[in-house]
């Protein structure tokens, strides 16, 4: 498949998945059901996502990795499974939001509030904390 198939197919499969919520910087995805969507910036030549409203979004299992949320709102997403490696989540509201088993590896989540946040079995590995330490208890 070359890549414009790829990338046309890749915004299908959101499109369908979320409903009329068409990802980009400023979006507002709100509830949006992206489980176990592509979300990979490399494969649909995104770069960044800045800001986007995720509030309460189904995001389980989402292959994330590298996209970039400065300021976005994930508050009560559920980020179960999902791959965040090398994600950019600085500043990002992270409130209660479930990252139960996510990969965190690379990631960059300093200034982010993630106040009642659940990252039970997280995986960490050179990912700098909200308060700019970096946690390498996965690695």
């Amino acid at each position: 498949m070359d890549s414009a198939t790829s990338a046309a197919t890749a915004e299908a499969l959101r499109k369908s998945i979320a409903g009329d919520c068409e990802i980009g910087p400023g979006a507002d995805c709100e509830g949006a059901d992206f489980d176990g969507a592509d979300l990979d910036p490399g494969d649909a030549g995104w770069q960044n996502f800045d800001p986007i409203d995720l509030t309460g979004a189904n995001l389980r299992n989402a292959d994330m990795s590298g996209v970039s949320m400065f300021q976005g709102t994930l508050e009560d997403a559920d980020l179960t499974g999902a791959n965040l490696r090398g994600a950019q989540l600085r500043s990002a509201s992270l409130k209660n939001a479930i990252l139960r088993d996510a990969d965190l590896t690379d990631a960059n989540l300093s200034f982010a509030d993630d106040r009642g946040a659940d990252f039970t079995g997280a995986i960490f590995c050179n990912t700098i904390m909200p308060k700019g330490e970096t946690n390498n208890d996965g690695c």
